[in-house]
């Protein structure tokens, strides 16, 4: 995976915990990482690049004291033979299609995340409407959302190298049946455009749901994403039946994220496919 080789493809992926104080990450965190260390790769909750009134609830990463609380996370999962990355989020709907002090404050987060000793960092993409499923139609708006996109891991790249950063779309069944092909195609650009930066992963974020039918819409979709995008995969495979998940597993040799494994049945045909 991008600059690492990982013992197995599983991959832990948080949601929002909202058990953060004044946006720092509280010393229960340092254990409930560190617990999770023999996973193939750990990817943090979503950590602000800049303060957001209403959610101190969520950890940040702009300040010193939040890269020296994220330190100690990073040494307990070192310590373990683990690798973490840190998940870069803009909490704040953004109000301008091209915002450069946005970009600003991705880089300044990747030089952070570099100083807490992370492994690399994962953007987000959440933070536009860029790939809203309500969405209807194509405009120069979300043109200038993709590059807003383009911009944001570029700036991250010169921070990191770029087989050290990875991207997370957060797509989901709903999106797929999207009845918007000029939508599709313009996800297509998008992530075919990926292929330019040497990226560690593409994180298809948001889990499938529990349904049939959707799910076979989902393993076509995954199908024609491979001829698109040449590097490596992460799909979320949460909510989905474990009939499911072992299709996914047993298709490619991608890596495979969970939100919380103990709410899931665990087959041992799925940790062999695994390699766990």
């Amino acid at each position: 995976m991008g600059a690492y080789t990982l013992p197995n493809r599983l991959v832990i992926t948080s949601k929002s915990r909202s058990l953060a104080h004044n946006n720092l990450p509280q010393p229960e965190a340092i254990n409930y990482y560190r617990d999770k260390a023999t996973c193939g790769l750990i990817i943090t909750e979503p950590t602000l690049v800049s303060p957001v009134h209403t959610l101190s609830h969520q950890p940040g990463i702009y300040t010193h004291q939040q890269v020296r609380s994220w330190r100690k996370i990073t040494e307990s999962v070192r310590d373990k033979n683990g690798k973490i990355f840190l998940q870069l989020w803009y909490g704040e709907k953004i109000q301008h299609p091209i915002d450069n002090n946005i970009i600003s404050l991705f880089r300044r987060a990747a030089q952070n995340a570099l100083a807490a000793d992370f492994d690399g960092v994962e953007i987000c993409a959440d933070f536009s409407d860029l790939i809203a499923h309500q969405s209807q139609y194509c405009s120069k708006e979300e043109d200038n959302q993709t590059q807003l996109l383009l911009s944001i891991i570029e700036e991250a790249a010169s921070v990191w190298d770029e087989n050290k950063v990875g991207i997370e779309l957060p797509i989901n069944s709903y999106f797929l049946k999207a009845k918007s092909s000029c939508l599709i195609s313009m996800l297509y650009r998008l992530i075919d455009a990926f292929n330019f930066y040497n990226l560690a992963y593409l994180h298809i974020g948001k889990s499938f749901q529990n349904d049939v039918l959707q799910n076979k819409i989902s393993l076509m979709w995954l199908k024609s994403l491979h001829s698109i995008y040449s590097g490596t995969l992460i799909v979320n495979c949460q909510n989905i039946s474990q009939t499911e998940r072992e299709k996914i597993c047993q298709y490619s040799q991608d890596l495979v994220s969970f939100y919380n494994l103990s709410k899931l049945p665990i087959s041992d045909k799925l940790l062999d496919n695994l390699n766990i």
